[in-house]
């Protein structure tokens, strides 16, 4: 809980202290295990996990061909899965472009997914390096804000504004 704390003050802290339009934030561990989040790690502490997080106003957002080219979504499913259609269907409501991989009768791909997620289960979600198992979408959708993905209400008053 403190951690996500930390995560969630450096990113209040950078979205309000300067033109920026991403940040990066590290997961730092010492030697007894202790883990802050960081610009980058201090000595005597390895990285754990980092991200980027867009902080910029909306007009400046990379445009979703950048997004896909940069941080691409990728949706590993089989054919007859209801919650890989649900999952589907979320990324096509809220206007994320995205492919789709078949792992029902693919070695390879299977391969791929159990490298990705540990396990041969679907649905799964990648967001660039990010990773969502099972039908989450809160997560779902957190990571494709913190990716830089126009969430659906953004396209709405986009839209409502034309």
């Amino acid at each position: 809980m403190d951690q996500t704390r930390a995560l969630l003050s450096c990113l209040c802290l950078l979205a309000v202290t300067g033109p920026a339009v991403a940040a990066t934030i590290v997961q730092c561990e010492d030697a007894d295990g202790n883990r802050t989040f960081e610009a980058s790690c201090p000595p005597g502490t390895t990285q754990v996990e980092k991200k980027s997080y867009y902080t910029g106003p909306k007009d400046t957002a990379p445009d979703l061909e950048t997004l896909k080219a940069e941080r691409p979504v990728v949706l590993y499913r089989v054919p007859t899965c209801e919650a890989c259609d649900a999952v589907s269907n979320y990324l096509d409501n809220r206007g994320t472009p995205y492919s789709e991989k078949n792992v029902s009768d693919d070695a390879e791909l299977q391969e791929e997914l159990l490298s990705i997620s540990g396990e041969l289960s679907v649905p799964v979600v990648t967001v660039g390096e990010e990773m969502v198992a099972g039908y989450n979408r809160p997560m779902l959708s957190d990571k494709l804000d913190a990716a830089g993905y126009p969430s659906a209400e953004d396209e709405g008053t986009e839209s409502a504004s034309r």
